[in-house]
């Protein structure tokens, strides 16, 4: 709710309530309108707020989809990783495999040449040379270079092998690495995600709060709207049926010279306020005064009670006509003496407020209006509390 909505309601009562005349009956009719128009200034406010929460919820579905893929495609690089990381470690085992057979191939070769020479180194090489004859020799030489061949291929494919194996196992580690600077990216764009997601999730949370605020103030307006519209009804049949004219000075005259409606001294005076608690300034249309003597509140004048009910942030309030189209309104009252449509003289006891209970300040709100104006109620009063 914002600090107008809040101003609004502590001090629309008291304005709406002073009519009494034609004229005032004008000036409520006027508040009226204004009323409605910050009625419907709520319900507009309200209306956005709804707009604006079926526009986060379509981004914040927006986004729930967008995670849900995102994880998905997180779930699939995870599983190419692992099965990759799997196929390293098959490879890896081949590799080992083939680099022994290699080595077992190389040891059978090297047997192989060796075989043609003894511990004395002579001994074999001679039966291969004195053979019984050429032929056979040439024969057994081409047997043993046949082997080698043989042998030296069968080390060539396996070393071709063992290549094209660990040229697979570069790509799979390229790929693996590739993979997993693809899961740092989605993992970056997955708590993105998860942040907005939280952002929109708060602001809906607030704009529900939003909107609990502006409905309740809606309410409240809607309750004052039709209150004061029994109100001014209420006055203007009261102006029809009322003849009574308070006799006495008129009341215009006594400027600098009215008695104080409680005994006690001015703590909050007229005009602008700054108020901690809404960070904001207001306008005091009247002023408080703190209780010191016997807590009884009397009429400043001569005049006709036109209003006598309990507001919210004032307490029960009394209005009082007088001659010159003249209100005075007393507010926080413990207890009410007079009742609606009565009669009252000056100095005559129209409520009291208890001054037995120490552990609150006992203060009257007062104010001097005349039609709908606020009059500085310091300037009208006797300069000291009798």
């Amino acid at each position: 709710m914002n600090k107008f909505c809040l101003i609004f309601i502590l001090f629309f009562p008291l304005i709406t309530f002073s009519a009494g005349d034609k004229k005032e009956i004008i000036e409520s009719n006027n508040d009226l309108m204004l009323l409605k128009k910050e009625i419907e200034k709520e319900k507009s406010e309200i209306k956005k707020i709804d707009q604006s929460k079926i526009s986060v919820n379509l981004k914040l579905k927006a986004i729930e989809k967008e995670i849900a893929f995102n994880e998905a495609v997180l779930s699939e690089i995870n599983k190419q990783y692992i099965k990759i990381k799997g196929n390293q470690q098959l490879i890896g085992e081949k590799i080992d495999i083939l680099t022994r057979d290699i080595e077992v191939l190389m040891k059978e070769v090297r047997k192989g040449n060796i075989y043609l020479v003894d511990n004395r180194g002579i001994i074999n090489l001679k039966l291969l040379i004195f053979s019984r004859s050429y032929h056979e020799m040439i024969k057994n030489l081409e047997i043993i270079e046949k082997v080698n061949i043989k042998l030296k291929d069968k080390i060539s494919q396996i070393a071709m092998k063992k290549k094209e194996i660990e040229e697979l196992n570069k790509q799979f580690a390229e790929k693996s690495k590739e993979l997993e600077n693809l899961k740092k990216i989605k993992w970056e764009v997955l708590r993105e995600l998860q942040n907005q997601k939280v952002i929109y999730t708060q602001t809906l949370a607030v704009l529900d709060v939003d909107k609990k605020h502006k409905e309740s103030y809606y309410s409240i307006l809607q309750s004052r709207y039709e209150e004061l519209n029994k109100r001014i009804l209420e006055v203007e049949k009261e102006n029809r049926n009322s003849n009574f004219t308070p006799s006495g000075t008129g009341f215009g005259k006594l400027k600098g010279f009215l008695d104080w409606p409680v005994k006690g001294r001015i703590v909050e005076g007229f005009g602008v306020k700054y108020v901690e608690s809404l960070k904001t300034e207001i306008y005091n249309k009247g002023v408080k005064i703190e209780v010191n003597g016997d807590g009884f509140v009397r009429s400043v004048h001569d005049g006709v009670v036109k209003y006598v009910d309990w507001i919210k942030g004032y307490g029960n309030l009394v209005i009082i006509s007088h001659p010159d189209d003249f209100y005075t309104i007393y507010a926080n009252i413990d207890d009410v003496l007079v009742k609606n449509g009565q009669k009252v003289t000056k100095g005559e006891k129209i409520g009291i407020i208890d001054v037995d209970i120490k552990e609150v300040q006992h203060y009257l709100y007062f104010e001097i209006r005349k039609n709908n104006n606020a009059l500085n109620p310091q300037e009208w009063l006797k300069k000291e509390a009798t």
